[in-house]
């Protein structure tokens, strides 16, 4: 019963904690780009701006998955014991 909950926990806090880090990462490596700095017009908010959209959502969309993934292996680790 343990190794169900503590893995499906373990999945969710690794989910959590990798999309946390690719946020910070895509996010500074995107705001450090010479694309952002350089003052190239509207070519550069056309691509940057979608870009940043997509790169805030994404690890919102990665940690809803992770907190779904574990309350799927809870309820499977409960069901596992009621049933078995």
């Amino acid at each position: 019963m343990p190794l169900f909950v503590v893995g499906g926990l373990a999945i969710g806090v690794l989910t959590v904690r990798a999309s946390r880090f690719a946020f910070y990462f895509i996010m500074g490596r995107l705001l450090t780009s010479r694309m952002m700095q350089n003052e190239t017009g509207w070519a550069a908010w056309i691509i940057g701006v979608p870009l940043m959209l997509f790169y805030i959502l994404l690890p919102i969309a990665i940690t809803i998955v992770g907190i779904y993934i574990t309350i799927y292996a809870s309820v499977l680790a409960a069901s596992a014991l009621l049933f078995h």
